[in-house]
């Protein structure tokens, strides 16, 4: 293929001519130089020239000296005052780490030495038994006087207790063989069978079983041990047997321990042993005989108030009628009240405010009458003091006929007791019980901040064991002379034996109590936290 022909290039473009340059005029310096800074300029060094530091330079002795060279004849530079830590000074000029004089707790602040511990738990602990001495002081002295009121009631009671002797009954027509018992020791056995049953013999089996202890009693009952505590253990089960219908159970007992054991039963018209060993039964068959002597009359159940009693019973029912009562009601009123009738209203008690309560409400009425309203029941009067309605017989009861031929109400028995050994007990209750509230108030004082002194503690110690060592005492004494007298019943004996657990009760706690007020001397003693808190006394 032939070749194309070349083209001619372009001419190039003529050159852009530059900008003219703007033309800045120079400021003339001004004449007065008097405001420039004249502060020189700081030398820079010239670049890996390091000045020498002072300690670097050559030691030199003090001019003068001969055979030194002119080199060394320079002095160093003084030591700056901040390069090294200052010197630690000597242990003589130091503040001691502990004051050298007494510990002065109560002045320190919270800043400063706080409270040893052992006086913060000798304080809480005081708290605490402050609280229960309290409650016991108040137990042991209503112990004492508990003892004391039931002692000199009970005596009152034995005092007055009347004693009601009957005609001659059925029993004494029983005769008593050479191995029977004599009446007296009959009743102690009945009465122990009476307890374990928890109820009366009717009067036909009480008939049997003693015909049969006035002809058996003694083989199975040791003459030598009948006493109430002796007889109870002897009774091993008390019960009824099953019966056929119509007839009623018969009651067994069974005796063991004693020199015959066996069973004995009681019906309404025989009384039979059957001994243990099956030897042959013991058996009885007692009839009531026929007597020609009259029946005893009825015994009032009261015989009315005294005339002190019957005074303030008149005072209470002219209070409750406003003054209105007149004089003839009063009269009739004493008089109703000072007879056996008064049994129809009031019951008998061995105290005034006893008998003054049971008057409920007196009301007088428009016409003059009053009507006086009892616990047991309302008696009226007219305005002329007339009983409205019949007059009431008096309550009576019938003699009641056991087998020994006499017969005793109901009686509790009495307790004696020294009154030196309850008054002890009382006075020792008291002091114990401020001793108490005493010790609270140190307690709280030793908390705070002040802090209390230490004489108010071995005040209390030295006191309390005092207190307590006369507790000990007393209580002591109480359990040594409390006894029961008169006591047919044993019911006395009861109360006995539980005022002596009480007793008991009161002079355990009392011989603990003397434990803290010896921890408190000791500890004061013996602790030197303790003995330096209060030698920094303020």
């Amino acid at each position: 293929m032939p070749a194309m022909p070349e083209e001619p290039l372009p001419p190039p473009p003529p050159p852009i001519p530059p900008a003219p340059r703007p033309v800045i005029p120079i400021e003339q310096p001004p004449d007065d130089l008097a405001n420039l800074d004249s502060t020189p300029v700081m030398p820079i060094s010239e670049p890996g020239v390091i000045a020498p530091a002072p300690f670097a330079q050559v030691y030199a002795p003090p001019p003068g000296d001969a055979g030194v060279p002119p080199s060394m004849t320079m002095s160093p530079p003084p030591i700056p005052q901040s390069y090294y830590p200052p010197a630690y000074p000597p242990a003589a000029t130091l503040p001691p780490a502990w004051p050298a004089d007494p510990l002065a707790y109560r002045n320190r602040g919270v800043a400063g030495y706080q409270r040893p511990g052992v006086i913060t738990a000798l304080a809480i602990t005081a708290i605490i038994v402050a609280a229960l001495s309290f409650i016991t002081s108040v137990f042991s002295g209503c112990t004492a006087v508990a003892v004391t009121t039931y002692a000199k009631r009970t005596g009152a009671f034995a005092r007055t207790a009347p004693t009601i002797t009957l005609p001659k009954t059925a029993s004494q027509g029983i005769t008593v063989t050479a191995d029977g018992l004599a009446a007296s020791e009959r009743e102690v056995i009945a009465r122990a069978l009476r307890i374990k049953m928890n109820r009366r013999l009717s009067p036909k089996r009480e008939l049997q079983l003693d015909g049969f202890l006035a002809e058996h009693g003694r083989k199975i009952v040791d003459d030598q041990t009948i006493t109430n505590k002796s007889v109870a253990p002897l009774i091993a089960q008390v019960g009824q047997e099953f019966a056929t219908a119509g007839s009623a159970s018969p009651d067994f007992f069974v005796f063991k321990n004693n020199p015959l054991p066996g069973r004995l039963i009681l019906k309404d018209d025989a009384a039979i042993f059957k001994p243990d060993d099956y030897s042959p039964n013991l058996t009885t068959h007692t009839t009531e005989p026929v007597t020609d002597e009259p029946a005893a009359p009825p015994i009032p159940v009261s015989n009315g108030l005294e005339d002190e009693q019957a005074q303030a019973l008149l005072a209470r029912v002219q209070q409750l009628g406003n003054n209105r009562v007149t004089t003839a009601q009063l009269s009739t009123l004493n008089s109703l009240m000072q007879s056996p009738t008064s049994a129809n209203w009031i019951t008998d008690s061995s105290t005034i405010p006893g008998l003054t309560a049971q008057v409920k409400s007196a009301a007088v009425q428009s016409d003059g009458s009053v009507t006086i309203t009892f616990t047991m029941g309302k008696l009226a009067l007219d305005p002329q003091g007339n009983l409205v309605g019949p007059m009431p017989a008096a309550p009576t009861v019938a003699p009641t006929t056991l087998p020994s031929g006499a017969v005793t109400p109901f009686v509790m028995g009495s307790i004696s007791v020294d009154k030196g050994a309850c008054t002890l007990g009382i006075i020792d209750a008291a002091l114990s019980a401020l001793l108490a509230i005493y010790l609270l108030v140190i307690a709280i004082l030793s908390l705070r901040s002040s802090g209390a002194p230490r004489k108010l503690f071995v005040i209390y110690a030295l006191v309390k064991i005092a207190c307590g060592t006369a507790a000990i005492i007393g209580f002591a004494w109480i359990m040594q002379t409390l006894a029961a007298s008169n006591d047919p019943n044993g019911f006395a004996q009861s109360m006995t034996s539980s005022f002596k657990g009480m007793a008991q009760a009161a002079l355990t706690i009392s011989a603990i109590g003397i434990a803290y007020p010896i921890a408190i001397l000791l500890t004061l003693t013996l602790s030197k936290s303790a003995k330096d808190y209060y030698n920094s006394g303020t």
